[in-house]
């Protein structure tokens, strides 16, 4: 009996420390007002911005600094072939970084993001 829970407990192991880790990135979802970080006052933080963060993500207050006008040639149907998807984003503040979040920016940097 020790020995098959010791087993299992080293599978578990071993399976949490090769999992593989995703790679950092910036992807703002249209239409979820939900994730910002303040109320319309700017005085209070949002039930959003006091949930833990999902592993390689990152929390910001930004600016739009510009929008690429491409769209996407090749699929003139898709929301990207309709209207810019791509953007350069300003970080003003950084609200808090999930586990494994690698890249590293801060305040004032611009960043490329892509609308999804």
């Amino acid at each position: 009996m020790k020995k098959t829970l010791f087993s299992i407990a080293l599978l578990m192991v071993i399976s949490w420390g090769c999992g593989k880790k995703p790679q950092p990135s910036v992807e703002i979802k249209a239409g979820k007002t939900d994730s910002l970080a303040m109320d319309l006052t700017g005085s209070k933080p949002s039930p959003a911005s006091m949930m833990p963060l999902a592993p390689g993500t990152c929390r910001v207050i930004g600016v739009v600094a510009g929008v690429e006008q491409e769209l996407d040639d090749a699929n003139p149907n898709s929301p990207c072939g309709k209207a810019p998807c791509r953007a350069a984003i300003k970080i003003e503040s950084i609200l808090g970084r999930g586990r494994d979040f690698n890249a590293l920016f801060e305040s004032g940097d611009t960043l490329a993001v892509h609308f999804a």
